[in-house]
């Protein structure tokens, strides 16, 4: 080992007092134009196949960015669980309805609702529209400030 852990013989400083060094030449740097030629051709060859093999590490990362983004396999079964749990829940509620115990609905039932549904809401229209007229014959002949004084309360007449 040579000087600063560098391979070669140091034959002295220049002027600026920097060591020179001369490296040796390694039995294995020795190459044959044969070898050099058959390098060029690996180097070639390596050249051609290196977009076709970015083009498949591009296509293998997408996969496995695709699988880092599933679920793992913890919560893949904390989701079946879950569902497991939902589906008993589901089945008590339709074992009730098949036993008779929770009464169904009759389209009948729902009819005659939907048929007070819709007499009460004419009924709540029909107040509205006689109070609005009342208020209108009012507010005629006196002011508002006069009924809210002759009958004792206040109105709130954006209601």
């Amino acid at each position: 080992m040579g000087f600063l852990g560098y391979s070669g013989i140091c034959i002295g400083c220049n002027s600026l007092r920097s060591p020179l060094l001369i490296r040796e030449k390694d039995a294995a740097d020795a190459a044959t134009p044969e070898d050099l030629a058959t390098m060029d051709t690996d180097i070639t060859t390596l050249r051609e196949s290196l977009p076709a093999l970015k083009n498949s590490l591009k296509i293998l990362m997408n996969k496995l960015n695709a699988l880092r983004s599933e679920p793992t396999t913890s919560q893949l079964t904390a989701i079946v669980e879950n569902l497991r749990a939902e589906n008993r829940s589901k089945k008590e509620k339709l074992d009730a309805y098949k036993d008779g115990t929770v009464k169904m609905v009759t389209k009948d039932e729902i009819a005659n609702v939907e048929k007070e549904l819709k007499y009460w809401g004419a009924r709540k229209k029909a107040r509205r529209n006689g109070y609005l007229n009342l208020e209108g014959v009012l507010l005629e002949a006196f002011t508002k400030e006069q009924i809210e004084e002759n009958i004792g309360c206040e109105i709130d007449y954006d209601a």
